[in-house]
């Protein structure tokens, strides 16, 4: 049986990654800014979907490659920190040429609502079912495969901990994105280490199992971007009086 603080938490975090992209989305669409949102879609569809698998994958074909980097949990961070940020600027980069992005937040919008469904879909809305599949006795009436043994295993062994990361996540990638996009306007230098040093603190974090730890990370690190993006609005709008 999977507990049922596990349970509530696998469900928090399936409605933090339908509501958070949903919400924006949304608004983004109703305030007919779909173009900038489409564009963000298939700007992280190219880099975090396909690139991104392929490069890794190439990467691991090479079996000294694959073990130096693997082997140290350290590396491989660091590894998915910087070849994450290199692809996501490199596809920026090419989407700014053929059209400026100048509407920031709905571009964002659009990479974080790919990347929520892409991420959510897989870890939170599957756990959810085989979590209710398993506490319904329904693999008692059905079966299990080979491939099913080690999901259901994980979901009854797995510490509540575990799910923690998974409601902050939404939140996370969403301030990831717009500061990240923020900077990358002004300089792709930046914006390229920033990334990077985000993404090699929470691949760090998750491969040494310190849920708690990355949890804290990516909520301070939303809660900073999101005062960054108060005080850039009330700056503007002081700016707009002014003039």
């Amino acid at each position: 049986m999977v507990e049922t603080v596990n349970l509530i938490l696998i469900s928090v975090s399936l409605g933090a990654f339908a509501i958070v992209p949903l919400i924006p989305f949304i608004r983004m669409i109703l305030n007919e800014r779909t173009k900038p949102v489409i564009s963000g879609i298939a700007s992280f569809s190219i880099y975090g979907i396909i690139l991104k698998n392929l490069v890794f994958f190439l990467i691991f074909l090479i079996p000294a490659l694959k073990t130096s980097i693997t082997e140290n949990t350290l590396i491989y961070s660091l590894t998915v920190g910087v070849v994450s940020a290199f692809l996501h600027v490199l596809i920026r980069h090419i989407f700014n040429k053929k059209k400026e992005i100048k509407d920031i937040f709905s571009f964002s919008t659009g990479e974080s609502f790919i990347q929520c469904i892409y991420i959510g879909i897989p870890i939170s809305l599957l756990s959810f079912v085989y979590a209710l599949v398993i506490n319904l006795g329904g693999f008692e009436y059905i079966g299990i495969t080979e491939k099913l043994i080690p999901i259901a295993t994980s979901l009854i062994n797995a510490d509540f901990t575990e799910y923690l990361p998974y409601i902050v996540y939404p939140f996370y990638v969403f301030c990831q994105n717009w500061l990240t996009l923020s900077i990358f306007t002004r300089s792709r230098t930046l914006s390229t280490i920033a990334d990077a040093a985000s993404l090699s603190i929470y691949s760090y974090l998750m491969l040494n199992r310190l849920f708690i730890m990355n949890s804290v990370f990516m909520a301070v690190f939303a809660l900073v971007t999101l005062l960054i993006f108060i005080l850039l609005k009330v700056n503007n709008k002081n700016r707009k009086k002014a003039i």
